[in-house]
């Protein structure tokens, strides 16, 4: 594949993203802010980042030039140090960050 046609096809799915992302915020914004005030809002920004990787994972799948397992494994050892820094913390008689005393 042409370095020509690598960044057509990456500037369109780029497109593609960013134009979800703004779809989404439009959208939830108001709604997010009007059921959940301030909070609401925050996490539709949060959630937008969502909307835009999809489009580019599908792009860099197509073009096999992906990274999806290395992220997904990342995700599954950040989430497992997150577990055991939470268990550490109770069976030292903290109580976790979500607030659960020790029993």
């Amino acid at each position: 594949m042409s370095q020509l046609s690598w960044d057509w096809a990456s500037h369109r799915m780029g497109r593609a993203a960013n134009g979800l992302k703004l779809s989404w915020l439009l959208v939830g914004l108001p709604l997010g802010f009007a059921a959940y005030g301030p909070l609401g809002a925050v996490f539709v920004v949060a959630a937008s980042d969502l909307f835009r990787y999809v489009p580019i994972f599908v792009g860099q799948v197509r073009e096999r030039f992906s990274f999806g397992a290395q992220d997904f494994a990342a995700t599954v050892v950040a989430f497992g140090l997150f577990g055991i820094w939470e268990w550490v913390r109770l069976i030292s008689g903290f109580s976790t960050l979500f607030g659960t005393p020790l029993l």
